[in-house]
């Protein structure tokens, strides 16, 4: 009894046959994927060069250099994007099924994601009093500042 709980529990898969199933994701959604990723770690690392989270202050060059990085990530999942899009295109006209249904859900996801942001930079734009600004104004406006002020005594003490 003791012996065959522990044999169901063996997993039956080898590593290889786990990167078999891997080798089913296409190239291009691999590539995909890595790009994605280094997107968000450039972005990380733009982040805290440019706001002085790190010791190192990039100089002109530095900044030219990670301007390009930057530029190079954006482009490639924009061109991975148009690709994917033309192979939906293409997949629609020749008829084959499901195609029809794949462009209409892909429509609407893409129009839930991007609707809310349009809709937000749109307000920030054209209605600054709508804005965060808004949230923070009136008798409230000057609390961050006196809990930066307030803060220093609670830490030393009376």
């Amino acid at each position: 009894m003791g012996t065959g709980a522990t044999e169901d529990m063996v997993s039956e898969t080898t590593s290889l046959e786990r990167y078999a199933g891997l080798r089913a994701v296409s190239r291009p959604s691999r590539l995909a994927l890595v790009v994605a990723l280094l997107s968000v770690a450039s972005g990380c690392v733009t982040y805290a060069l440019l706001t002085g989270l790190t010791p190192y202050s990039p100089d002109h060059t530095g900044l030219i250099a990670l301007l390009l990085v930057n530029l190079t990530l954006v482009l490639t999942l924009a061109g991975l994007i148009l690709w994917r899009l033309a192979r939906l295109w293409a997949t629609r006209q020749s008829g084959r099924a499901g195609a029809r249904l794949h462009v209409r859900l892909g429509g609407w996801f893409s129009a839930i994601a991007v609707v809310p942001a349009l809709l937000g930079a749109g307000v920030a734009a054209g209605a600054p009093e709508l804005g965060p600004g808004a949230v923070v104004s009136g008798p409230g406006e000057d609390a961050p500042g006196d809990a930066g002020e307030a803060g220093p005594g609670y830490v030393e003490g009376p």
